[in-house]
């Protein structure tokens, strides 16, 4: 049976539409995007260009003022009161759920969760149990790069992108921040302080290795010609000694003289 169409006057005009125009979506090609296997690829700017996992913000966290105000965030809203609403709720459901977060890690649930806003998204696998109820007996955080976004925006197991796993349902919970239609996987805040700890770490390995060699004072060893290649390195040895221990021997023909780079003063201003 043909669906009839819809009519409607709108300033004047006879429009007429169908039904399944309005209760469908219309724009859903997202083939651009789309991965192997049907999963969508994480279009995070920094991931695509370095060829990297998502797995390479994890290691922000060893930053120390990246780490701490992480760790300070989740305390923060950790330690803020909650409470369960719902008035319409039957109240011995309502009892029976509170009972259930009683027994909880319910902290533990929301640090867990604030991963999200960290990396985008958090897939949280849930692990049931029966008793006289269906129960999540476990919610565990999982890593993200297990995971991916098929082209309908639903969570896959991807197996490291080479195919993918549908989800059952009712299996995994999966907080998102910042997500959108193009980008299921949300925007992480790790990613916008990404190049300011890579060229901070960048900078400190060349300052240091700057002033292990301006900063500190060279010593330079004389050694007869007729010295032959283990007697170099022993004179090499001594004066590896001299520099650690401030006391070395060398051979009664051979000398060694101080050099810096420009006076004593400049050493300490490198290195302050």
């Amino acid at each position: 049976m043909k669906k009839p169409h819809l009519k409607l006057k709108l300033n004047g005009q006879n429009i007429t539409f169908k039904p399944e125009d309005l209760t469908g979506h219309i724009a859903v090609s997202r083939q651009f995007l789309s991965g192997f296997g049907g999963w969508l690829p994480n279009p995070d700017p920094i991931l695509r260009k370095m060829g990297k996992q998502i797995s390479v913000y994890r290691e922000l966290l060893r930053d120390p003022l990246v780490g701490s105000l992480v760790r300070r965030r989740k305390a923060a809203v950790a330690r803020l009161d909650w409470q369960l609403t719902g008035d319409d709720v039957p109240e011995h459901v309502r009892e029976f759920v509170e009972n259930w977060l009683t027994e909880t890690d319910v902290y533990r649930l929301i640090k867990d969760i604030l991963n999200a806003p960290l990396y985008g998204y958090q897939p949280i696998e849930v692990v049931w149990t029966q008793d006289t109820q269906w129960l999540p007996s476990e919610l565990s955080a999982k890593p993200q790069e297990w995971f991916g976004f098929d082209s309908d925006g639903r969570l896959v197991y991807t197996q490291n992108g080479l195919n993918q796993e549908p989800l059952p349902p009712y299996k995994f919970l999966c907080p998102t921040h910042e997500a959108d239609y193009l980008n299921p996987y949300g925007l992480g805040d790790l990613g916008l302080v990404f190049w300011l700890v890579t060229f901070k770490r960048g900078g400190l390995k060349f300052w240091v290795s700057f002033t292990e060699k301006y900063g500190a004072p060279w010593l330079i060893g004389k050694e007869p010609r007729s010295n032959t290649h283990s007697d170099t390195e022993k004179l090499l040895d001594a004066l590896e000694a001299l520099v650690s221990n401030s006391v070395g021997t060398i051979p009664n023909d051979s000398s060694v003289e101080i050099h810096e780079a420009s006076g004593k003063s400049s050493s300490v201003d490198a290195f302050d």
